[in-house]
């Protein structure tokens, strides 16, 4: 396993590698990308006009009882130590080339909430962009990220971002898995009674 951190705007940022071999990788792909049904409902912000395929785990409790969640949230729990964290989202986002992505947040500045995202694909070229790219506060362009697979991203949610797009030349879609964490229970009870409101 690698562990990569940087900062973006003062904020750490890890980049985690090799968290699976190959066949764990193909493993969780196959079961994200099968065996949910995905539909165009997930909106980045109320000016939205292009929804993306999303498949939200509703029920967190047997989300995470699949058999790779306890390893991405042992990473999650090594990499943030300094607080305790309670999932209250989970859901996967299927992006296409033609499909519109937009930068946003995924929670208040005052919020300590952290975002995890899983990239599942167990193929990924370079050539196929994709790439999440994160912002300052500014709205500058800070860094990005290749969705390689079986990559591991972990941000602060209050992180200006955006998923990219991927390229003409791209066969397939990318299927990312995104979990996020609070540190209140109340908190997460809160926004679990929500309606899923951006990716």
């Amino acid at each position: 396993m690698k562990i990569q951190e940087t900062t973006v705007n003062g904020r750490k940022v890890i980049l985690v590698d090799h968290l699976f071999r190959k066949k764990k990788i193909e493993q969780v792909y196959r079961t994200l990308s099968e065996s949910y049904v995905y539909y165009r409902g997930q909106l980045s912000s109320s000016a939205d006009h292009f929804p993306k395929m999303v498949a939200h785990f509703v029920d967190l409790e047997a989300f995470q009882s699949l058999f790779f969640y306890e390893d991405v949230f042992g990473l999650m729990k090594q990499c943030c130590a300094d607080v305790p964290h309670h999932l209250y989202k989970a859901y996967v986002n299927q992006t296409s080339y033609g499909d519109v992505n937009y930068p946003h947040v995924d929670c208040k500045p005052r919020r300590r909430d952290v975002t995890v995202l899983y990239y599942a694909n167990p193929r990924w070229d370079r050539e196929w962009g994709g790439e999440t790219m994160l912002y300052d506060d500014s709205g500058a362009f800070n860094l990005a990220v290749l969705p390689a697979p079986g990559r591991v991203l972990i941000f602060p949610g209050a992180t200006w971002h955006c998923a990219g797009i991927p390229s003409r030349v791209c066969p397939v879609s990318r299927f990312t898995l995104a979990m996020k964490y609070t540190p209140s229970a109340k908190d997460a009870r809160q926004v679990r009674s929500s309606r899923p409101r951006d990716a």
